[in-house]
């Protein structure tokens, strides 16, 4: 039986503000929880600020965190709010439009990845320069362990990394990732090294990983 799908929050429950890349013409709304608590930067999977996540982000609130939920697609997604956007297949062209994501690449996932960064940075500014959690799923699963290197993230953790994502070919045919897709997390050994070498300087870093069974 398919899981019920959960009902949307009211918008109400959540701030909403925008968050613009320097030097470019890119910015992200971003939705926080109206909570005090320690900071997470909460990433969306594919499907973008779905119901699930939205109803996620208030458990957290509950739990005592203050989330914020950026969207990566920016608002509205097409014709579609941001806020409840909940479309994996439609993500995809989107993905494709902007030219900031490169998903299949073993090296690095995009210009998104230092937009991310920058939301991270920013994120740790409205909050008084208090370090936060990055919380990623599925397509930006990995994401947080790309961003550990920065001094303001204390704890990346790494829900089902979904990239380096199989291209469409290898979909059609149902052929398995190459070994060196399977191994990589999208990063060069140099960026590795930089991550390394940022929780050698501080080791209260951590990295929580979470795959299916």
């Amino acid at each position: 039986t398919p899981a019920a799908k959960s009902e949307l929050p009211a918008e109400s429950r959540f701030l909403k503000f925008e968050i613009t890349v320097p030097g470019s013409d890119r910015s992200y709304p971003v939705w926080q929880t109206r909570s005090s608590g320690r900071p997470i930067l909460l990433l969306h999977a594919i499907n973008g600020l779905s119901p699930d996540l939205l109803n996620f982000a208030l458990v957290l609130e509950g739990w005592g965190y203050r989330a914020y939920l950026p969207s990566l697609y920016g608002d509205p997604v097409g014709k579609t709010p941001a806020y409840g956007y909940d479309k994996g297949f439609a993500s995809i062209k989107v993905i494709r439009s902007t030219g900031i994501w490169n998903p299949v690449s073993t090296e690095s996932a995009g210009t998104i990845v230092a937009d991310i960064a920058h939301l991270a940075r920013t994120v740790s500014t409205r909050e008084g320069g208090r370090s936060l959690a990055v919380i990623g799923n599925s397509l930006t699963g990995s994401f947080p362990l790309a961003l550990l290197e920065e001094s303001c993230v204390r704890l990346a953790v790494m829900g089902q990394p979904a990239v380096p994502a199989k291209r469409m070919p290898q979909i059609i045919m149902r052929l398995p990732h190459p070994p060196e897709e399977k191994r990589s997390l999208t990063l060069t050994d140099e960026k590795w090294n930089d991550i390394a070498a940022a929780m050698r300087r501080n080791p209260g870093k951590r990295i929580v990983g979470f795959h299916y069974l």
